[in-house]
């Protein structure tokens, strides 16, 4: 079973679509340890997909 909630990403507060289980499209985006890592230590929870993808164009990943 997905469970499916409306998450508040803490860098833009903006509302994205996290899937509580291994098929989120976070598993898909294709960041390394090192970048997952960074993520974790900066962040209280999961960032949207347009913020990972900003940080990533600015290579502050």
């Amino acid at each position: 079973m997905e469970i499916e909630e409306k998450e508040k990403c803490p860098r833009c507060e903006q509302k994205f679509l996290c899937s509580k289980s291994n098929k989120c499209w976070c598993y898909e985006i294709g960041l390394d340890s090192n970048q997952l890592e960074k993520l974790n230590k900066t962040y209280e929870s999961c960032i949207c997909p347009n913020c990972i993808e900003e940080l990533k164009n600015q290579n502050k990943l």
